[in-house]
């Protein structure tokens, strides 16, 4: 309310105000209430902007003692403004998802939730509604519930393995808040990926069994010398015999066919043949 505060000098002019925008305050002279818009406000893409139409706003800082309940109106008039036109590009006043993008079929769906006013400031007491819809139609409605600062959580149990879509709405005394939607899927996982953590217990059997040894994340900076301890490095002989079969050499058969030829030649102009 600025009925209380010192009234300011108001433009007489008449202001068209765009379809865009939205008017938050009219001019008040006395008792007789007029249609020019005081403060207005104006959402267009991720820009927002605030218009206030009048002069010497500055004078809320400065009210007299019989006003000393207000004496904050006028900062946290200014702070809100800052922060609406400043808020960050996610402008949904609801933002509902699960906290896994893949469940497995025997783990329960859990959702988390945040609500926000038209400033982006978290709503604690609204009423935040989600319906899962899976693929044949069946739905599972769920109601979050609130952990604080505009926060909400639940889990909707488990469910069969195949793909799912979920709607959400917030409501705050009947009124729509907003609304959000996504999707998750369910589906059957593997036994070693059910606890993919590792199995110090078994992987230390598999170590003794077969000639190994443990090492630890402290010992891993003297990894080296443990295996030059255990022999792993020293020096060894390797005997490795190979036989080759002579007409396996391409070149051989091709000096053995030289030779017989040359033998042949001679042979034949000596007369020998």
């Amino acid at each position: 309310t600025f009925s209380a505060l010192p009234p300011l000098l108001i433009n007489e002019s008449r202001w068209a105000v765009s379809l865009d925008a939205r008017v938050l305050a009219t001019v008040r002279r006395g008792d007789v209430a007029l249609n020019d818009p005081f403060i207005v406000i104006r959402t267009r893409g991720s820009a927002r902007s605030v218009a206030i139409l009048g002069a010497n706003a500055w004078r809320w800082a400065n009210l007299p003692e019989d006003l000393s309940a207000h004496d904050n109106a006028y900062d946290r008039f200014l702070e809100n403004i800052i922060h609406w036109t400043t808020t960050r590009t996610d402008r949904r006043q609801v933002r509902v998802q699960t906290t896994h993008a893949r469940f497995g079929e025997n783990e329960p769906v859990a959702f988390t939730g945040q609500v926000y006013d038209e400033s982006l400031d978290p709503i604690s007491d609204a009423d935040l509604r989600v319906t899962v819809t899976a693929a044949d139609g069946t739905q599972f409605p769920l109601t979050l519930q609130p952990i604080g600062n505009g926060r909400y959580s639940g889990t909707a149990g488990t469910y069969p393995p195949g793909g799912y879509t979920f709607s959400a709405r917030a409501e705050q005394t009947g009124s729509m808040i907003g609304e959000d939607d996504g999707s998750f899927s369910v589906g059957q996982l593997a036994l070693e990926f059910r606890n993919p953590g590792a199995d110090a217990s078994l992987m230390r059997q598999i170590a003794l069994r077969s000639g190994g040894r443990v090492v630890t994340v402290d010992e891993l900076p003297n990894l080296l010398d443990l295996l030059r301890e255990e022999g792993r490095f020293a020096a060894t002989a390797v005997e490795q015999e190979e036989t080759t079969p002579l007409i396996n050499l391409p070149f051989l058969l091709i000096i053995a066919i030289g030779l017989l030829t040359a033998e042949w030649f001679v042979r034949k102009r000596n007369g020998l043949v």
